[in-house]
């Protein structure tokens, strides 16, 4: 009987310390909400690599508080220059940017800023998540936007590259 349940509790002690898949549905921001973020006064290390570590950041001391909001596309009227963003974010300030779920994960399609004067969309949007993700994924993707300011083109092009590199339980 003994070895019968042990046999029976090591896939289900498995499946309880099994390692999270982020997706669409349970790791990106929904129009709606709202997350508070405190801004650290210097930088701070993000922890170690690896399964099950444990992320302590609660004893931070904060400079800064500030909230992103996530929300329609359309309470904008700059959208227009962006139509296939599906959700925005901003901190109430005059930088925006606008995202979209692809093919291959969560993408930066397109940004309203001072700087650049207004709203663009990026001519090869970014992933900037690479969906769904698992532990030890990476993923490299470039991006690449035109726009015009003050009468002067632009060309704007990058590279992202992102491993997921660890994963546990975060201590705010």
């Amino acid at each position: 009987m003994r070895t019968l349940l042990l046999s029976l509790s090591l896939p289900l002690g498995g499946a309880l310390l099994a390692q999270p898949t982020l997706t669409a549905a349970n790791s990106v921001a929904a129009p709606g909400q709202d997350f508070p973020v405190s801004t650290g006064t210097s930088y701070v290390y993000e922890g170690g690599t690896g399964a099950g570590q444990t992320y302590g950041f609660w004893m931070l001391p904060a400079s800064g508080n500030r909230t992103y909001s996530y929300l329609a596309p359309g309470v904008t009227p700059t959208s227009s220059m962006i139509p296939s963003a599906t959700v925005l974010t901003t901190d109430g300030g005059s930088d925006t940017l606008f995202y979209g779920i692809g093919s291959t994960g969560l993408e930066l399609r397109g940004e309203r800023s001072a700087l650049a004067g207004g709203a663009y969309a990026y001519t090869d949007p970014l992933v900037e998540l690479k969906l769904p993700c698992d532990y030890l994924d990476t993923w490299t993707d470039q991006m690449a936007a035109s726009y015009v300011v003050s009468g002067f083109p632009v060309t704007r092009t990058g590279t992202i590259s992102g491993v997921a590199d660890g994963w546990g339980t975060l201590e705010l």
